[in-house]
């Protein structure tokens, strides 16, 4: 007869992980999202909020967004960034009360490469350019490994789409028929095949 198997506490989804010294209190994990709401590079209220979240409701690693170790490593002007020392005290606060929650705070190291220099996701994460620059956040030269070329247009684009499903009987619709719009975010591929290196995937 063989051992029964370890109780799932034991080796489970909510058990610790230790890693390099470190413990966390289970093995959920909040992987780096994109808030496009820093300043300068420092997190903000809004990040407090976004990721000490996450630490009240039990996860037991937090990931912050992907952060630029320079200024020019930025994708947006509202990116998150860890290159001046101002910005010590702004996470100071923020890992402080992911731990007292119970959580351990991570980050995700980044550099935008030839991708910086660009809007945010709500513009297609279109090349920032002097004519469509917001007040005081010009366009910058990136950083890549080898001289950068101008950005495609072959990807894919995210367009908001409105649609209408089909009729339905509704509750406290007295047996009639109401139609209900949906507005999502769709996907359209790309129309070309992308073959070049300065491809902004």
């Amino acid at each position: 007869m063989t051992d029964a198997p370890p109780p799932a506490t034991e080796n489970g989804l909510f058990s610790p992980i230790t890693l390099r010294g470190v413990t966390a209190r289970n093995r959920v994990v909040v992987s780096p999202m994109c808030q496009c709401a820093s300043i300068e590079g420092g997190p903000t209220d809004w990040h407090m909020a976004q990721l000490g979240r996450y630490a009240l409701g039990g996860a037991g690693i937090v990931f912050g967004e992907e952060t630029a170790v320079e200024a020019r490593g930025r994708k947006t002007h509202h990116c998150a960034g860890i290159w001046d020392d101002s910005h010590i005290p702004q996470y100071r606060r923020l890992t402080d009360f992911i731990r007292a929650h119970g959580a351990m705070p991570a980050m995700q190291i980044g550099h935008a490469g030839r991708k910086a220099s660009v809007h945010a996701a709500i513009k297609d994460w279109a090349p920032l350019t002097e004519a469509n620059a917001e007040p005081g956040h010009p366009p910058w030269q990136g950083l890549a490994p080898s001289p950068s070329a101008p950005i495609t247009t072959c990807r894919g684009k995210w367009i908001w789409t409105t649609s209408a499903s089909s009729p339905k009987t509704g509750p406290g619709r007295r047996g009639g028929r109401s139609r209900r719009d949906t507005t999502y975010w769709r996907y359209t591929a790309p129309t070309a095949t992308c073959c070049t290196s300065s491809c902004h995937h």
